[in-house]
């Protein structure tokens, strides 16, 4: 009896040992799919029920009773597999950092601006564009040095532009922009929108243009006051 159970069990655990090397972490770098990693945990536990039904059947070796040589083969089989008898974490797709594939329908977007409709052209030059800008500018008077650091009609002209800034940054997708030149002594506003923002602010006379300009005509030392409109495409 002694030599069949030990032959018996000799052959369980060589299969338990054979199916366990599967995902042990003795290979480098093995990685074990869900699935499969599952199935050998099944077959690894089966194994050791194998070894303890042979043990059942020899009962009394070694002075240990049978039943508890058959609990503690399972234990140790369970014990040493890793997760066996628990259920396998499976990662939430959802909750992954790698994008989901992008479906054939829809091709890679092409790189630079894109336009989700066609932009009016300027026939014969070939000049689309989808902004038009409003601009106001005028001339301020440099200071004495010849410059604008102590310009007072730039310091007045300035100061206009931040009463009405609010107003025109609250245009529909208005950017809007100063220039000021140290050499040519210009000042500019200018107003850039799409053109169907740019056309209802039109409509509406481009208020508070009308303002900024007298305001800025009054100004001692300003002069050239006009106003421009033209198209301004980034490129």
């Amino acid at each position: 009896r002694s030599a069949a159970w030990a032959s018996s069990a000799t052959n369980s655990a060589a299969a338990v040992r054979s199916v366990c090397s599967r995902f042990s972490s003795s290979t480098p770098g093995t990685t074990v799919t869900p699935s499969r990693s599952r199935a050998s945990r099944r077959a690894a536990v089966a194994a050791a029920e194998v070894s303890a039904t042979a043990v059942v059947a020899v009962a009394g070796v070694d002075g240990i009773a049978a039943p508890t040589r058959a609990a503690t083969t399972a234990a140790s089989a369970r014990a040493f597999i890793p997760g066996a008898g628990q259920p396998l974490a499976v990662p939430d797709p959802r909750s992954s950092v790698i994008p989901p594939p992008r479906p054939a329908s829809h091709p890679p977007a092409a790189a630079g601006r894109q336009h989700a409709f066609a932009m009016p052209t300027i026939p014969g030059c070939n000049i689309s564009f989808d902004k038009v800008a409003r601009e106001i500018r005028c001339k301020y008077a440099a200071d004495a040095s010849g410059g604008p650091a102590d310009s007072a009609s730039l310091k007045a002209a300035e100061l206009v532009v931040q009463e009405f800034l609010p107003t025109l940054k609250a245009l529909p997708n208005a950017e809007v922009t100063r220039i000021m030149c140290g050499g040519c002594h210009d000042f500019k506003i200018v107003v850039n929108q799409p053109c169907a923002d740019h056309d209802a602010w039109k409509e509406k006379a481009f208020a508070p243009e009308a303002d900024i300009v007298a305001k800025l005509k009054a100004i001692d030392g300003v002069s050239a006051v006009e106003t421009q409109e033209y198209t301004c495409q980034p490129l």
